[in-house]
């Protein structure tokens, strides 16, 4: 088992300070400089807080977890939307040498059963309701499901004593308290972040960061983009995404610049706040900066200071790059990488429009790309074969899952599960996946997992899901079924009644259905997955 105390071993570091560290330096240098403006949908202003005002809340929280009994090692899970408590939750779990266990907004009960059990967390930290879901009844629904699991911590934006300042009111923070705390802080390689990323078995991968392995994995990335504490960054991905988490987080901590946050995503507020708040970069699936570009087609604001949009997690639309550059008069950068390594290849500002829509970028610093064949060979440049790496962001574990993190690296070079290409100038171009999964707007859809759910339907005899693509998610899920009975004909609602039965996250749920009479297998019995894609497809479905 690949617990944190072992985990934080595997990786050693030559940096002095964790993101703590430059927090609480940014906090006692500057505490009047804004640090996070954040858009919530209950009130028309926004929340605005300094390093200062962070610092006092992270450091009344980081009391309020002790005395819930939360020690060192130990992980606080958390559940918000892009809002500034996420921020203050991380840190304040950081602050008393906790892990932080930040989880997706879109899960439900089933993911959240899985992931509080598994982490045993003691607090959880959440929103009572959002104008669509009450996350806080999910939680109170599951609790006697997980018996570690002793207290809840709710945040209620229609009570006002229910907000996290108000809970936290009655707290005093003394110099004996702040000094208290600096003994518990985290060491450089010590265990920071478990980010669950859904698998190809079924069962979610808890991904344990490290302070020098996020540190790495992201400051390689911000380098490549010039980042500095003139920045002002808007995070649309979730913040518990790695792509949120790392970049809207953790990067504007390392540069001391301004992150503005929209709880609930808004292409029309995005340009305004372009304009409002100087927005300078943003980062996240092309599926955002489509839709912005379309809202900018029929709103005119000043986006002058928008300089650089990074996008991953599906391919860039070759116009797009265009259209971003007419519209937003910003550069849309491709990236490649993964929850495990961050950020691992990223175009230039130099490379031309057609460069940037036709490769994923070049390796950033402290990363080396191999592509090799089914045996471990390399092949030739241009030539399509499974992609490697040798990263210093490199995760320092799978929780609880000795085995896998062994097995997914050969001879030191970790198997990304992508096939791609590498030319003569060091560019790779994704082409596909080796891996069982779907890309849905960035996030990975756990489709055998999925698939084994509606398997247990009593009329399906054999199901694949495939991804389709999509011009704004970059793909959906297509169920193809094949039926007990023959002729039958299944309806997606009957699949997707029953998935919602089990509390499976919507964003996971098939989204078109095709009945056939059997699937292509090979002689081994492996269901063929690229025939079915390829079929459906070209039938235009």
């Amino acid at each position: 088992m690949m617990d944190p105390d072992s985990a934080h071993q595997t990786v050693g570091g030559n940096r002095q300070g964790t993101v703590l560290d430059d927090f609480l330096r940014l906090a006692s240098a500057h505490p009047d400089k804004v640090a996070v403006v954040s858009y919530l949908v209950s009130r028309p202003d926004p929340v605005s807080l300094t390093y200062g005002d962070m610092a006092v809340l992270v450091d009344k929280l980081a009391l309020k977890l002790i005395s819930l009994g939360v020690k060192p090692r130990d992980f606080v899970s958390y559940q918000f939307p892009n809002r500034w408590e996420f921020v203050i939750a991380h840190l304040a779990t950081i602050r008393i040498g906790a892990i932080s266990n930040p989880l997706m907004p879109i899960f439900g009960k089933r993911e959240l059963r899985f992931m509080l059990e598994r982490t045993a967390s003691k607090v959880c930290i959440a929103l009572k309701r959002t104008p669509r879901t009450e996350p806080g009844k999910v939680l109170e629904e599951i609790r006697d499901d997980l018996p570690s699991l002793e207290h809840l911590i709710l945040v209620d934006d229609d009570d006002p004593t229910g907000s996290l300042e108000s809970q936290l009111a009655d707290i005093s923070v003394t110099d004996l308290d702040r000094e208290r705390l600096d003994r518990l802080a985290p060491k450089p390689d010590d265990v920071e972040v478990i980010l669950f990323s859904s698998g190809t078995t079924g069962e979610p991968k808890g991904v344990l960061h490290s302070f020098n392995s996020t540190y790495r994995a992201t400051s390689n990335a911000f380098a490549a983009m010039e980042m500095s504490e003139r920045d002002v960054v808007l995070m649309p991905s979730p913040l518990a995404h790695a792509t949120g988490f790392d970049y809207g987080v953790e990067m504007p901590l390392y540069c001391g610049c301004k992150a503005v946050y929209m709880e609930a995503w808004d292409p029309q507020q995005m340009l305004r706040l372009i304009e409002k708040e100087g927005i300078t970069w943003s980062k996240g699936s092309a599926a955002f900066v489509k839709d912005v570009c379309d809202a900018a087609e029929t709103t005119t604001v000043d986006t002058s200071t928008f300089r650089c949009f990074v996008s991953g997690g599906a391919p860039i639309p070759p116009k797009l790059v265009g259209r971003a550059a007419r519209l937003l008069g910003a550069q849309l950068i491709p990236c490649w990488g993964s929850t495990e390594v961050g950020i691992a290849t990223i175009g230039k500002f130099t490379d031309s429009e057609e460069k940037r829509s036709s490769s994923d970028g070049s390796a950033v610093d402290g990363v080396t790309v191999r592509v090799v064949d089914d045996e471990g060979r390399l092949v030739p440049p241009n030539t399509p074969g499974h992609l490697q790496l040798r990263a210093s962001g490199q995760h320092v574990g799978y929780f609880m899952n000795d085995a896998l993190y062994e097995a997914s690296f050969e001879n030191g070079w970790f198997k990304t599960g992508d096939l791609g290409r590498l030319d003569e100038d060091g560019y790779v171009r994704i082409v596909g996946r080796s891996k069982d999964i779907v890309i849905r707007g960035g996030e990975n859809v756990p489709i055998i997992e999925i698939e084994n759910l509606l398997l247990d339907i009593p009329e399906v005899a054999d199901i694949v899901i495939v991804g389709v693509p999509d011009d704004r998610l970059g793909e959906r899920c297509h169920a193809v079924v094949v039926p007990r009975t023959p002729g039958r004909q299944f309806s997606l609602t009957e699949l997707t009644a029953h998935l919602a039965t089990l509390d499976v996250t919507k964003q996971y749920w098939p989204e078109f259905i095709s009945t056939w009479d059997a699937l292509p297998r090979t002689a081994s019995g492996k269901i063929q997955r690229f025939v079915v894609r390829d079929k459906i497809i070209q039938e235009g479905k």
